[in-house]
């Protein structure tokens, strides 16, 4: 089959009621995108989901990718003992774009954890609620350059042009943790650089611009989401898509952009 849907989303934990409780409000716009998302990926109607996750094993000079059977997603690092959603893992597509990725020359480490990081258990919680049989594989970044990773989703996509399954595409990511003085991070002047470049390169399609960002200014913002940002773009080379952002907010001082790449 092929690509059929891809998107843009973070991953803020208090959008969560259960852990966000009174705050769940002042993240209403992301809240009303992840809707609008969830029933557009429905009528997609995809057999798996690949997730890129900035929160998900880091390795230095690889990519990384998940291949347990089955997921559970908990979000107790948040107190949140309440939440949690188990996974089917997309096995018989893993070891496809296992091995595309290594043929192609890329370092690919591969392995098998039961738990489903936060930067993908957000995104799935919310996107998948009317699609209880698809099924899932993670894949996290390394600290390679962005190039690499670009060119890293770019095989990504091939290789899912190569499979027989309707597959989604979603990047985890938050933007700066830099926006105000009670940010995560604190206050940078290059938290609103970093977040109006990526806005103005990605409206005007211009991903040259960003694979050239200064790699200070980057460091600088503190985005956790920089990299799976890439691989995103990676995988949208030569796809043609329509991109629609349907909110980008920053109550707690944190860039939250959510945004389809409408497929044609």
């Amino acid at each position: 089959m092929s690509l059929v849907f891809a998107a843009l989303t973070p991953h803020p934990p208090l959008l969560v009621p259960t852990i966000g409780k009174e705050k769940t409000v002042k993240l209403k716009a992301t809240a009303d995108a992840f809707d609008e998302l969830e029933k557009k990926m429905y009528i997609a109607k995809p057999d798996t989901v690949i997730i890129f996750s900035p929160h998900g094993l880091l390795l230095e000079d690889v990519m990384s990718m998940n291949l347990n059977p089955e997921f559970t997603m908990n979000l107790r690092e948040f107190g949140d003992l309440v939440t949690t959603q188990t996974f089917k893992g997309a096995i018989d597509v893993a070891f496809r774009l296992r091995d595309a990725v290594r043929g192609a020359g890329f370092m690919f480490n591969t392995y098998t954890s039961t738990e489903l990081d936060y930067g993908a258990s957000i995104p799935l919680l919310f996107l998948t609620r009317h699609l209880p049989k698809v099924t899932v594989l993670p894949i996290s970044n390394s600290l390679l350059p962005a190039k690499t990773h670009f060119d890293f989703g770019y095989q990504i996509k091939e290789a899912i042009m190569n499979t027989n399954k309707r597959v989604a595409l979603i990047a985890s990511s938050d933007l700066s943790h830099r926006l105000t003085s009670d940010a995560p991070g604190g206050f940078s002047p290059a938290g609103k650089q970093f977040d109006d470049a990526v806005m103005s390169a990605l409206q005007g399609r211009n991903t040259t611009a960003l694979l050239n960002l200064d790699p200070a200014v980057v460091h600088e913002a503190a985005s956790c989401g920089w990299y799976t940002l890439i691989m995103l773009l990676g995988a949208l080379q030569r796809v043609n898509y329509e991109l629609s952002v349907l909110a980008h907010e920053s109550p707690f001082g944190v860039g939250y952009l959510t945004a389809e790449f409408a497929l044609s």
